[in-house]
């Protein structure tokens, strides 16, 4: 176990909690403590294991790596507690040897908490979207309808013969209905010469699939969940050494085009959306929005916040530059600064996107098979 991963800090959370009287009581480990509280506070709360600042009565105490192991800098507590205003008056080099105090092995660790819950509930949440995904784009193989659409049906963004497609109009379909296509067949692309167990979703589902594999919170959640790579912070891992992504794991630097794919199917989902709003009349067609245009439209827009949160994309928009005023000046500043507010969201926006998406597909299915109605609002 490194020095990083055999932290336990106190981490600061209010200036109540930074008056709180502590100490050290015990030197566990060269980069381990505990504290012992000597007052009534909620900072006994914010015990965690992390990486950073924590404040005891008498110092700050900032950690920082360096090559040699990891850095203790001990501060005088100021008044404002400004960085600016504390005195330096020890500096130590701390190494990491292993001492037999630290824990060493798969899932050893000093830990007291549940920290096993997130990546447990991470593997359920990803596993079961995994597994239904592909019990849904492998659907017409049970079913030859595929239950993916249902109204006016739309000509396929590509099909190679016409009339294809008819094979997949669902039976019971309403004509006079606003066209509803799953995400997980748009665009639809039909060839008439595959066989019978390739679906349609197998040209679609590789792009979002591709982006959120590569995606770097994807990444640490599935790396814990998955492959205890690490399990979890300041716990054991199974592995010795540590060659960062390479090999097999190359193709994670393919996130950034991935991206360009992903903003170009966030267009065509709202054009789906516009679909789902148009509804035929003996005259033409008139606009109408139905619960299924709802669903339609809070996907993209769902999909569309992970997107633009995504960190490539908050690169791509004022991280490849040293000086924001000199390309487009503030716009793009200001620009960046939307997109990091969007970035510090970016785990909340990737479930919520995974699992609407899927319950999109769903809601489809559902009215395509004559299950519920598609109840229409105006």
């Amino acid at each position: 176990m490194t020095a990083r991963e055999s932290l336990r800090i106190v981490k600061r959370s209010s200036k109540k909690d930074i008056k709180s009287k502590y100490r050290i009581v015990r030197h566990v480990h060269p980069t381990e403590f505990e504290v012992d509280k000597r007052e009534k506070s909620g900072l006994s709360k914010n015990l965690t294991h992390c990486w950073g600042r924590f404040i005891f009565l008498a110092s700050t105490v900032e950690i920082r790596r360096s090559k040699s192991g990891i850095d203790i800098w001990v501060f005088k507590k100021g008044d404002d507690f400004n960085r600016s205003s504390l005195n330096l008056i020890m500096a130590s080099t701390v190494n990491s040897p292993s001492t037999g105090t630290e824990p060493d092995g798969l899932l050893k660790t000093h830990r007291k908490d549940n920290w096993w819950v997130g990546p447990l509930l991470t593997a359920l949440g990803l596993g079961a979207f995994g597994l239904y995904a592909t019990f849904r784009a492998f659907y017409p193989l049970f079913d030859e309808h595929g239950y993916f659409q249902y109204g006016h049906i739309q000509k396929p963004l590509f099909s190679d013969v016409a009339g294809v497609s008819d094979k997949y109009v669902p039976p019971g379909n309403d004509p006079e209905h606003a066209y509803l296509l799953s995400p997980f067949y748009s665009p639809l692309i039909l060839l008439s010469f595959l066989p019978i167990w390739v679906s349609p979703a197998v040209f679609i589902l590789w792009a979002p699939g591709g982006f959120r594999l590569t995606c770097y919170y994807y990444r640490k959640a599935y790396y814990r969940a998955f492959f205890a790579d690490p399990p979890g912070c300041a716990v054991g891992e199974g592995r010795k050494g540590y060659s960062g992504e390479t090999r097999l794991f190359i193709f994670q630097n393919l996130h950034r085009y991935f991206l360009y794919v992903a903003l170009i199917f966030l267009i065509l989902l709202f054009i789906d959306v516009v679909h789902a709003s148009i509804w035929p009349t003996e005259n033409g067609s008139t606009f109408g929005v139905s619960v299924g245009t709802l669903v339609l439209l809070l996907n993209v827009t769902f999909l569309g916040l992970y997107t633009f949160s995504c960190h490539s994309f908050r690169h791509l928009i004022g991280g490849n530059i040293d000086c924001h005023s000199c390309v487009l000046g503030k716009q793009r500043y200001q620009a960046w600064k939307g997109v990091s507010f969007l970035n510090q969201r970016h785990m909340l926006f990737a479930w919520i996107s995974l699992f609407w998406v899927g319950f999109t597909d769903f809601y489809v299915w559902m009215v395509a098979s004559g299950r519920i109605t598609d109840f229409r609002i105006f």
